[in-house]
């Protein structure tokens, strides 16, 4: 059964950690620093929350700083003139945010089907 204290606790650190980033390094040196790692590393935790204690609920928190971080990084590669060597680590970031996110409705997902078999989804 999912605790939704850690979950909200979680998606604490995952907004805590983005909120120290310093995104206005126009350059994107901010992908290759210390906060974005934990930034990282706290939205993992919350992938191994939802694998661990079968939650079904996606918050708030967490959806936020996806969204907040996959629109700055798309729009880098849409509207900043990047070097390659820029390009490809926004690319990188974004792709791995979604992989992130697609963890969490996977995840979700076959939580809410084992809970719920009568929903047939």
């Amino acid at each position: 059964m999912a605790d939704e204290r850690v979950r909200l606790q979680l998606e604490i650190a995952i907004e805590q950690a983005g909120s120290v980033i310093d995104i206005t390094k126009t350059d994107f040196s901010w992908l290759d620093s210390p906060e974005w790692y934990v930034f990282e590393s706290a939205c993992n935790d919350l992938v191994r929350y939802y694998a661990g204690q079968g939650g079904t609920v996606i918050g708030p928190l967490a959806l936020g700083e996806y969204a907040d971080f996959t629109r700055l990084l798309k729009n880098a590669l849409v509207y900043y003139d990047l070097n390659e060597q820029v390009k490809s680590q926004v690319e990188e970031a974004l792709t791995s945010l979604e992989i992130w996110m697609d963890e969490i409705r996977k995840e979700t997902m076959t939580n809410l089907r084992y809970d719920h078999p009568e929903l047939n989804l």
